[in-house]
């Protein structure tokens, strides 16, 4: 698979430090990926890696200042917290075919800001007499 041209980013305190064209390449992700020393197995890197993370997309600049900016907090891109969801009060139902309305709520944190939040209910299961 041949990519689109590669544009390679160094940050260094957040700042964007240097930038780099590699032209169109077929990446060879076959081999094994060695972080801290060479790949012959000799030279090791004698300092700390720390929060070593790969991503499937560029991060932006927003992203980049904001891992630069939480320094010993640790790497905290959006803190998204899960949605917490309520089916409200139950509702007892007199007969199999009756009809039955949940006053439910689900409160979100809006994070992602491009996500979207999208719910269904439906009956799962119930009591039975």
């Amino acid at each position: 698979m041949i990519g689109p041209p590669v544009v390679a980013r160094m940050y260094k305190n957040g700042m964007l430090a240097l930038e780099q064209s590699f032209g169109v390449f077929t990446p060879r992700t076959n081999l094994p990926l060695f972080l801290g020393r060479y790949r012959d197995g000799g030279d090791y890197y004698s300092g700390t890696l720390d929060e070593i993370s790969l991503y499937t997309r560029p991060l932006d600049i927003g992203e980049i200042r904001g891992i630069y900016a939480a320094g010993a907090s640790g790497k905290v891109l959006d803190r998204n917290q899960r949605p917490v969801v309520s089916a409200g009060a139950n509702v007892d139902l007199l007969s199999p075919s009756a009809t039955g309305t949940l006053a439910g709520s689900i409160v979100d944190d809006g994070k992602p800001a491009d996500g979207v939040l999208t719910s269904i209910w439906t009956k799962w299961k119930g009591r039975e007499r």
